[in-house]
């Protein structure tokens, strides 16, 4: 029979902290390919600055060891942990981001989508999983699972560790912001590191912050953000709600409306690499025919709605939010729109039920009459918006979902062929890109040849990028190597505008355009320029 030690138990600390570490370690790698190994001598303060930061987070963890008799807790705590690291890896390979408070609110909206979060998943995914079985076969051999408690030193440690972990991350916030604000005051509202996108302060808070110190500290920088919006928030009074409802009053004419047909398609995860003749010759076909603004440079500005938040900017001219998503936190707002511009009815179109990102509250919310939802296939989604052009509705955007990762839904319809040695997940999302294209035939066809149609305007875009930096890496090798003339490297989506009231057909491909730059074109080109100057 094992008998208890207070070295066994320092012992143990030790084995739960450096498991802790080594995963913590690991999940950098992974997410920012560098440890800061050569920094231990050219610079010994940024390599204290980096690692402290994670050993304190790991001797947080370990400290429990010292708080409870069983070691019971390690079976629940570790695997806790791994899960807590795999969700947050997948959504930065996802989003660019990790998990905050209103990320995980966003779980229920999942259902029917949980094969976009296994397409993250690989094998260096699962490598420090196995290292938690490594710990539990240790302990259980080795150490005694009855100990006394060392309440005293688990209280010391767990102190020690928290002010350390909570001192850091306040300081590193607050030299965030300075640097931040410095910038806007320089008119250059964008992320010093990524100079081509514009980026949210609290999306880059949460980044850097676990950049700088460790995954585990995002719940310490979920409270501060918590204690410092309940600090400084401001409850508006009568006055102020009548001073804002008089300036978007002043600065919104809805008096003139205009009358053409607006046909939107929203394409998830469009890329404009990928509006290829070889993808979509339909839409290429179409696009090549008529007068078209071409805008081949559109950085996704989308945040904690993804998707919705695509929509938002198009439909509204509005940023995101910085925490969590509209649809879920705003849905009863009413939103300026294009839709309020418009003398018709408006109906939005969707692949999957209504309320997927709370869709049916979010279409009211920006000007749409009605809600469609259509299922199974998306041939079915693009006959009812052509049923809706009959029926004389004056907008309808249609919103697809083949192309959603991970790509694989609609498989069965796919028809194109691509070399078999082309890495899958490439393979498959241009099948069903080219497969959208294929089932948007007949809409386009329509648009080409009825009579009824002559000053309609076409926006076909996408809601957001897909692939993540190391994929794009992968794939535009694969592509030149392989001879395809597809720019896989370029992250941005496309944004295209058919019209025969436009003066002329133009490509713009030399600057980065926001998506934010959407919605005043496309208000530009229905000559309702007067609506909302604010």
């Amino acid at each position: 029979m094992k008998e208890y030690s207070l070295r066994n138990t320092i012992l143990l600390y030790l084995l739960v902290s450096v498991n802790v570490f080594i995963k913590i370690l690991l999940f950098h790698w992974f997410c920012f390919d560098g440890l800061m190994f050569s920094s231990l001598w050219r610079n010994p303060v940024a390599f204290g600055a980096f690692y402290l930061p994670k050993i304190t987070a790991a001797m947080f963890i370990g400290s429990f060891v010292f708080m409870f008799k069983s070691n019971r807790w390690i079976y629940i705590v570790l695997p806790i942990t791994d899960i807590w690291m795999l969700a947050n890896f997948i959504y930065y390979r996802s989003y660019g981001s990790f998990l905050d408070i209103y990320a995980l609110s966003l779980a229920g909206n999942m259902k029917g989508f949980w094969g976009s979060v296994i397409f993250y998943i690989d094998w260096c995914v699962l490598s420090w999983i196995l290292i938690t079985p490594i710990v539990c076969v240790i302990y259980k051999k080795w150490f005694s699972n009855n100990r006394k408690r060392q309440i005293p030193i688990g209280v010391v440690a767990l102190a020690i560790s928290w002010v350390v972990s909570w001192s850091g991350v306040e300081l590193f916030r607050k030299q965030c912001e300075k640097q931040y604000f410095v910038a806007e005051e320089l008119d250059h509202w964008y992320s010093s590191l990524d100079p081509r996108m514009r980026v949210r302060l609290m999306t880059r808070n949460v980044v850097q912050t676990t950049r700088q110190f460790s995954i585990l500290h995002i719940v310490v920088n979920d409270m501060i953000d918590f204690i410092e919006r309940k600090s400084n928030h401001v409850m508006l009074t009568d006055d102020d709600i009548s001073t804002i409802q008089q300036f978007i009053q002043h600065n919104q004419d809805v008096s003139m409306r205009f009358t053409q047909p607006l046909i939107i398609i929203i394409v998830e995860s469009l890329e404009d690499w990928a509006v290829d003749p070889q993808i979509m010759p339909n839409l290429s076909e179409y696009i090549n025919k008529h007068k078209t603004l071409r805008v081949k440079n559109i950085t996704s500005q989308v945040g904690g709605g993804n998707s919705m938040d695509g929509q938002m900017i198009l439909n509204t001219g509005l940023l995101p939010i910085h925490e969590g998503s509209v649809s879920f936190l705003f849905p009863e707002n009413k939103f300026p729109s294009i839709a309020e511009c418009k003398q018709g009815e408006a109906t939005v179109i969707v692949p999957h039920p209504v309320e997927v990102w709370n869709q049916m509250l979010m279409s009211k919310a920006f000007g749409y009459d009605t809600t469609i939802s259509v299922l199974p296939d998306e041939t079915l989604l693009f006959d009812k918006a052509i049923e809706c052009i009959n029926q004389g509705y004056q907008i309808i955007q249609v919103i697809t979902m083949a192309s959603h990762a991970p790509f694989t839904d609609f498989e069965e319809y796919f028809t194109l062929r691509v070399n078999e040695d082309m890495p899958k997940y490439l393979g498959d999302y241009i099948k069903a890109l080219n497969y959208t294209d294929a089932c948007m035939s007949d809409l386009l066809t329509e648009l080409d040849t009825a009579s009824y149609l002559s000053d309609e305007v076409l926006v076909v875009t996408g809601d957001h990028k897909i692939f993540y930096p190391k994929l794009r890496e992968e794939y535009q090798a694969y592509c030149d190597e392989n001879q395809l003339n597809y720019n896989v490297s370029s992250p941005y989506c496309p944004l295209i505008i058919s019209s025969n009231t436009l003066p002329e057909s133009k490509i713009l491909s030399e600057e980065v355009y926001g998506q934010i730059d959407i919605y005043p074109t496309i208000v530009s080109c229905l000559g309702i320029e007067h609506y909302y100057n604010g």
